[in-house]
């Protein structure tokens, strides 16, 4: 479990493990390429076209969540945020 004082490189790497351990496989072929968002600490995820609007409402359901965005099937391309794991942080997920 990822504690909200790790760094960056920590919770991609979490993200990593979870979306290689548990997420893909529950994810459609249909699915690849949408927008993925994480919660590395409890391992919920949501998927939507819109990433922004699929964080949101994944922050809806863990308000105190470390947050880690992504494009179903690259770990790079489509990435688009990363939530600051300090209280009062400014980032696209809060």
């Amino acid at each position: 479990m990822v504690k909200k004082n790790n760094t960056k490189d920590d919770t991609s790497a979490r993200a990593k493990e979870l979306y290689e351990n548990v997420i893909k496989h529950q994810l459609t072929d249909d699915q690849l390429g949408m927008y993925l968002a994480i919660d590395v600490e409890s391992g919920d995820y949501e998927v939507g076209q819109d990433g922004l609007k699929t964080a949101h409402t994944l922050r809806k359901r863990r308000p105190s969540g470390l947050l880690f965005g992504m494009l179903h099937g690259s770990y790079t391309t489509g990435s688009f945020s990363y939530a600051p794991p300090t209280p009062g942080s400014w980032s696209l997920v809060e």
